[in-house]
C-alpha cells in the first residue's frame, strides 16, 4: 500500500446528534410512540454509520475507496486513469454517492475533492481532507 487515508464526516456526527436530540423530544412528548421511534432511530444510526468515513488506498496497481465499515466498495486500475485535477465539492451534492453533470461523486464531506478524469472520457470526483497526500500519492504512480 502506498497510500491509505480514511476521512471521518463532520456533517454525520452533527446530523445524528440533532437526529438524536429530535427524537428524544418527540418521546418525550409522545411516550407511546417509542417502538416506531426506536425503528427510526435504529435505521438512521445504521445509515449514519455506513456514511460515517471514507477511506481511500493507493497502491501501485489500483486506487480503491470505500465507506464506513466497507460500503460501496470502489476499485479503479491506475492505468485507466488520463489525469488527475483539484476540484470542489459544493454542500447542496450532499453525502454519499451520487451522480452529477460532471460525473460520480464519492464524499463524505463538502470540499476538497480530487476529480480523476478516465481514458473513456468519464470523471469521477473522490472528496478528501488530504488533498495534497491523495494527489501526490497518484502523481508519483
Amino acid at each position: 500500500m502506498v497510500y491509505r487515508h480514511r476521512q471521518t464526516s463532520t456533517p454525520i456526527k452533527v446530523s445524528f446528534a440533532i437526529l438524536a436530540v429530535l427524537l428524544l423530544v418527540i418521546l418525550l412528548l409522545v411516550p407511546h410512540a417509542w417502538p416506531g421511534l426506536l425503528a427510526a432511530f435504529v435505521a438512521a444510526a445504521a445509515v449514519h454509520y455506513l456514511f460515517s468515513s471514507l477511506t481511500i488506498d493507493v497502491s501501485d496497481q489500483e486506487i480503491a475507496w470505500h465507506f464506513g465499515p466497507g460500503v460501496w466498495r470502489k476499485r479503479l486500475a491506475l492505468s485507466d486513469i488520463e489525469s488527475t485535477h483539484p476540484a470542489h465539492v459544493p454542500w447542496w451534492y450532499g453525502i454519499g454517492v451520487k451522480w452529477t453533470p460532471r460525473g460520480w461523486v464519492y464524499v463524505v464531506s463538502w470540499g476538497d475533492a480530487l476529480e480523476l478524469r478516465l481514458k473513456n472520457g468519464k470523471a469521477i470526483r473522490i472528496g478528501t481532507d488530504d488533498l495534497r497526500g491523495l494527489a501526490a500519492a497518484l502523481a508519483n504512480r
